[in-house]
C-alpha cells in the first residue's frame, strides 16, 4: 500500500501527470490473482487502485481510479 505499482504493461498515462512537479497520483493497493482464494482476473493479473494527491489527502476515497492489466 501506498508504495510503488509494478506495472504489468507500464503506467497508465494519467498516473505520470505531475502537478507543482510532484506527482499528481498516487498508489493505494495492488491486488494480484491467487489461486487459493480463487482471484484470478485475465491470465495473471493485477488490480491497481490509485488515488490523486489532493484527494488522498482529503479522505475523499470515492474518487479512488482503478486499472486492469494482465500478461
Amino acid at each position: 500500500m501506498l508504495g510503488l505499482p509494478d506495472w504489468l504493461q507500464g503506467g497508465p498515462e494519467w498516473f505520470d501527470k505531475k502537478k507543482k512537479g510532484r506527482p499528481k497520483y498516487r498508489h493505494l493497493l495492488t491486488l494480484g490473482g491467487d489461486d487459493a482464494a480463487n482471484w484470478l482476473w485475465g491470465d495473471a493479473g493485477y488490480l491497481y487502485f490509485c488515488i490523486s494527491a489532493d484527494d488522498l489527502k482529503a479522505g475523499r476515497f470515492d474518487r479512488t481510479l482503478f486499472e486492469f492489466q494482465c500478461c
